[in-house]
């Protein structure tokens, strides 16, 4: 896979960087209170096709305080690295507080750009597409689509430019059309109930850690109440706890849930995962969505499987 880790010098300070894979040069900026081991499973699936360049910013991992935490700042250490490494141009991906840091490096020094990608970052609009995928280059007059709708046969977002002509046809009481100049990209059905499938990836006393997580269900326990099936029932019922898989304190599912025994690997089905659960779901703390189902007069249909479970797909 390429060279693995590195030590370089910026203003006398030590930055780690993983240097891995052979292709275009791709920049990943981790966000606040992570490290660029949140990128190990995007680097092990594409190493084969691109070189991936992912440091550690300052005090994070094993890199010292070579920047100040500004955007502006670390911006310009990224230019310094690609320059360390003796490259021109790259790809750069910021995640979280990342992604406004490649947005600053975009606007400061775009010459030396071949792309930019920005998951979620940090005080922006990009939660709400990350349902769908990355924002663009802030310059870009492109627009990116989001239908809304209770429940989505669609994988996501598209980008249309401004001439583009977005049409919505409603075909029947359930099922409507989203078309890009005449172009059918977007097969919207509204069924009677979403349930999401979920796995049971740690038990420990009483809680069960999930697959699943807050940000494929934002809406507040505050307000709603979820209902939990199991795919099995093995022994009496018992109280369980059950947490999603961010290790973040709020990302809780439930609480005081009646399940028989839970173990690895059981499959759970949650009940009304929510009006807006698809397109409002977020792959922050490099979570993958799980898969979805819809029930629809009486049968179910998956409408988007999870893109990394094949099993429970």
């Amino acid at each position: 896979m390429g060279r693995h880790g590195e030590e370089i010098r910026i203003g006398g300070k030590a930055v780690h960087v993983r240097d891995v894979g052979e292709g275009p040069a791709v920049l990943l900026i981790h966000g606040i209170g992570a490290a660029s081991h949140v990128f190990d499973p995007l680097i092990e699936r594409h190493h084969h096709r691109f070189r991936f360049l992912a440091p550690d910013l300052p005090c994070t991992g094993r890199s010292q305080a070579y920047a100040r935490p500004r955007a502006d700042s670390l911006a310009q250490a990224m230019v310094e690295l690609l320059d360390r490494l003796k490259i021109d141009r790259a790809v750069v991906l910021g995640h979280s507080y990342g992604g406004v840091v490649a947005i600053e490096l975009a606007h400061r020094h775009r010459d030396r750009l071949d792309g930019l990608v920005v998951a979620s970052p940090t005080g922006s609009t990009g939660y709400s597409f990350s349902a769908g995928g990355p924002i663009l280059d802030p310059l870009s007059r492109n627009l990116i689509v989001t239908p809304i709708a209770a429940y989505l046969a669609a994988l996501g977002s598209v980008v249309v430019s401004p001439e583009q002509v977005v049409q919505c046809r409603v075909v029947q009481a359930h099922e409507a059309l989203v078309a890009i100049d005449g172009r059918e990209d977007f097969d919207l059905r509204v069924g009677d109930a979403a349930v999401l499938l979920t796995r049971v990836v740690a038990v420990k006393a009483r809680w069960a850690f999930l697959d699943a997580s807050r940000n494929f269900v934002p809406e507040s326990l505050v307000f709603a109440r979820r209902s939990f099936v199991p795919t099995r029932a093995d022994g009496p019922l018992r109280t369980w706890n059950l947490a999603g898989c961010t290790l973040s304190g709020g990302d809780v599912l439930a609480l005081k849930v009646r399940l028989p025994r839970l173990a690895r690997n059981d499959v759970l089905v949650m009940l009304d995962a929510g009006a807006y659960t698809v397109s409002k779901a977020s792959r922050f703390s490099t979570c993958v969505p799980p898969a979805y189902a819809i029930l629809e007069s009486g049968s179910v249909t998956l409408v988007r499987p999870s893109e990394d479970d094949h099993e429970v797909a």
